[in-house]
């Protein structure tokens, strides 16, 4: 979030909910990034790794979320139906722009 890193939740989130939904995939905070941003460098990372058989990747809800639409190739009004529970686990497989899940947001 950037230089709202200290700021209250209602702070933050009033301001970012009141941008369009498609604006928010975009949006970058002062001295932030976006969730593209983030999904992009998750992805990154995925795709750095991909001679990996199993790569596990712990992050919070916006890069997960970002990163997997981005992966998945769905569009931002698909991806941000996708719930992410705390200590959730998204199970994907593929590689190079052929990504598919098996389960998203599965709560052990």
């Amino acid at each position: 979030m950037g230089a709202w890193r200290n700021e209250t939740d209602e702070h933050v989130y009033g301001k970012f909910l009141k941008l369009p939904p498609d604006k928010r995939f975009v949006f970058v905070p002062p001295e932030g990034e976006s969730w593209q941003q983030s999904g992009k460098r998750l992805v990154s990372v995925v795709q750095s790794n991909r001679e990996k058989t199993v790569l596990i990747l712990v992050s919070h809800f916006e890069p997960i979320l970002a990163g997997t639409g981005l992966l998945l190739q769905a569009g931002f009004p698909v991806w941000t139906t996708y719930d992410f529970p705390n200590a959730s686990i998204t199970l994907l497989h593929g590689s190079g722009s052929d990504w598919q899940a098996d389960y998203i947001g599965r709560v052990p």
